[in-house]
């Protein structure tokens, strides 16, 4: 099995309710801390999702949750990456999209970067 304790993950979804994907991301998200040199999860600021998430991992060194602005959002779905989300892209060696809004946005990462999606409806 491959070693990724020098890896960098990233994590990015627009959930915004407590539910399912929140659940998978916190669950996955601690598990890969486990064995990964850093987590960046990004979220939809201030949403019930990014204030739970936050919260869970206030005290992990390993795991930095960021949020989207609703600018940033909009941008995404017009398929424009803010600089704030590229760097962190850019620094990931995996990234997990957890909307399938976000697959087409972030093609142009799928040919630098190992990337699996999750789609949620």
């Amino acid at each position: 099995m491959k070693k990724f304790n020098k890896n960098i993950f990233s994590v990015i979804s627009l959930d915004k309710e407590i539910g399912g994907i929140s659940k998978m991301i916190e669950l996955s998200s601690l598990i890969m801390s486990e064995k990964v040199k850093k987590v960046f999860i990004l979220l939809q600021y201030n949403t019930a999702t990014y204030l739970h998430i936050k919260k869970q991992f206030i005290n992990n060194k390993k795991i930095n949750v960021i949020g989207i602005s609703k600018i940033e959002k909009i941008l995404l779905s017009n398929r424009i990456i803010s600089k704030n989300i590229k760097n962190v892209l850019n620094a990931s060696d995996y990234i997990f999209i957890h909307n399938a809004l976000l697959a087409k946005s972030l093609k142009f990462f799928k040919k630098k970067k190992a990337n699996n999606t999750f789609f949620s409806h």
